[in-house]
């Protein structure tokens, strides 16, 4: 793509917005993003491809509810309807587990500033929590049919492709040490 030729004010640093406008845009709101870190809050951030969304759900919330204590909010895509995740939950038998695991559609930014990390498959909501000052995680074991997202695959936002890759990390996580390796990444890739 073409260089904006315009220098703009990224929180006192002179940026040049490059790539997708919107990271710039995310990146000068951060911080009236209100942020609340102390809970552990997993923010699943969905993906509309119909095969994959529900294998993605299948593999990875029953071993976290399961082998973990966090709490997960599923926030879906703006082409899905919350439905299909309730209902999936349901067939899941996740029902008991409802006071730990909701399915959310409003405001996207809301929800990154209140969770600890953010995990997604493939989309550019990964790089906008990290932008946004949440840590994410990639998910893809359909690689290499399916590419990793470039924030993973050329930066620092972990990409697993097995289930107990990401209970490993919930259970040794440290958020100040994810943010301090993806805001370096942000500093040095975006």
């Amino acid at each position: 793509g073409r260089v904006a030729e315009q220098i703009v004010d990224c929180n006192n640093t002179k940026c040049i917005p490059t790539g997708l406008p919107k990271l710039v845009s995310l990146y000068n709101t951060r911080k009236s993003i209100a942020k609340n870190h102390k809970n552990k809050t997993l923010l699943i951030g969905t993906t509309y491809v119909p095969v994959l969304r529900e294998e993605f759900i299948r593999d990875i919330i029953p071993p976290i509810l399961k082998q973990t204590d966090w709490r997960i909010i599923i926030k879906i895509h703006p082409k899905e309807e919350s439905s299909f995740y309730t209902e999936l939950l349901s067939e899941l038998d996740l029902n008991k587990d409802s006071n730990r695991i909701q399915v959310v559609e409003e405001n996207l930014n809301f929800w990154i500033g209140r969770s600890n990390l953010l995990i997604t498959t493939f989309s550019n909501v990964g790089i906008e929590s990290v932008v946004l000052g949440t840590p994410a995680v990639s998910y893809n074991p359909w690689s290499p049919n399916i590419r990793d997202p470039p924030y993973a695959k050329y930066g620092s936002v972990p990409c697993f492709q097995q289930p107990s890759e990401i209970i490993s990390m919930l259970d040794n996580y440290n958020i100040n040490e994810e943010l301090a390796r993806q805001e370096q990444m942000l500093d040095d890739l975006y």
